[in-house]
């Protein structure tokens, strides 16, 4: 199993740093805006399938090391922990979002956590 998110992104940013790249031209090459290149590192969202495997094609870090472990979300659909195609988005309140690809670059949400108060 590969390592966190977070670990993906600090060695992204480890990769950066070490070939004196920004992460505006990191995201160039993506192609995708810088702040998701930020968002990447900092473990806040999740590549779409398709981003890391550009990711790994680019830096050497396997796309796998991308995909945490789903199941400490008891309340998500198995066939939901199975599908690599969705973005995984832990918010502020340590609830889960999951966004599925639409047209374009855009997302849907797919499922949410909700969490009790």
């Amino acid at each position: 199993m590969g390592e966190s998110s977070s670990s993906a992104g600090k060695r992204l940013r480890a990769y950066r740093a070490e070939h004196g790249m920004s992460q505006s031209a990191f995201a160039r090459l993506i192609p995708v805006h810088l702040v998701t290149v930020s968002q990447w590192e900092r473990g806040v969202i999740t590549p779409s399938s398709k981003r890391t495997e550009k990711i790994e094609e680019i830096t050497g870090i396997p796309a796998s090391n991308w995909r945490e472990p789903l199941a400490s979300s008891p309340s998500l659909p198995d066939p939901l922990l199975r599908d690599s195609s969705f973005v995984k988005v832990r918010r502020t309140d340590g609830s889960l979002l999951l966004l599925e690809p639409a047209e374009g670059e855009m997302y849907r949400i797919a499922w949410q956590e909700v969490t009790g108060d």
